[in-house]
């Protein structure tokens, strides 16, 4: 496995360019890492969660606790492991239950669905009822140089992080003025190529809300 005193000496042999101390490169770096985790769900961020629900209102705050980056994809009651429906948005959720409409309608929770910030649930139980979540958590940064980015494929440590930070670096440098790019383009591609091959490593092994068939909804 690359570490990142590995992968950021990478970078600087590349850029060659002593403005960009270590600092600057280890924080593209760490934004290269949040950029895998945002465009391919990594099993290793793979995490759950407990949450109450509210007896007056149909959503609450994500804990913080969560570390909440997206895709919540399982839902049950703590107290009797009932399972309860995931959407993967709002619209879903009221295409199968018409008479939701952001409001109070209390019951027995059913259904619920997450923003980036929102648990959303249907129906308003009656009692404040405990609920074990399942998602993917944020990736923790890489900030000690021996440390490595054990969340991705070891083969694809370089050709992801260190082309992220080296496209970063030469958008700064190349302004563009005159239309030419020629290394910003070469290392986004390069990182747009390893992120298709992370896509297909990790296209099983994947957890998603379970699709609501049309049927579903009758």
């Amino acid at each position: 496995m690359a570490t990142l005193k590995e992968i950021r000496d990478r970078v600087i042999r590349n850029v060659q360019d002593d403005l960009y101390i270590d600092e600057i490169i280890d924080s593209f770096i760490n934004e290269g890492l949040q950029r895998c985790a945002s465009l391919v769900l990594l099993p290793d961020l793979m995490s759950t969660g407990d949450i109450l629900t509210s007896i007056t209102a149909y959503s609450v705050d994500i804990p913080v606790a969560w570390n909440f980056d997206r895709n919540l994809y399982m839902c049950s009651t703590v107290a009797d492991k009932r399972k309860v429906k995931v959407f993967s948005s709002a619209i879903l959720l009221s295409g199968q239950y018409s008479d939701f409409d952001f409001s109070v309608n209390t019951g027995e929770i059913e259904a619920c669905t997450a923003t980036r910030t929102q648990f959303i649930y249907y129906r308003v139980p009656t009692v404040v009822t405990p609920l074990l979540c399942a998602f993917y958590k944020k990736p923790t940064l890489l900030t000690v140089d021996s440390v490595e980015p054990s969340i991705l494929p070891e083969f694809l440590h370089y050709d992801l992080l260190a082309n992220f930070a080296c496209f970063k670096t030469y958008s700064e440098k190349e302004d563009g003025i005159d239309g030419v790019q020629i290394n910003t383009t070469k290392y986004y591609k390069l990182f747009d190529a390893a992120i298709t091959e992370l896509g297909i490593y990790f296209r099983t092994g994947q957890s998603r809300p379970t699709p609501i068939r049309r049927s579903d909804w009758v």
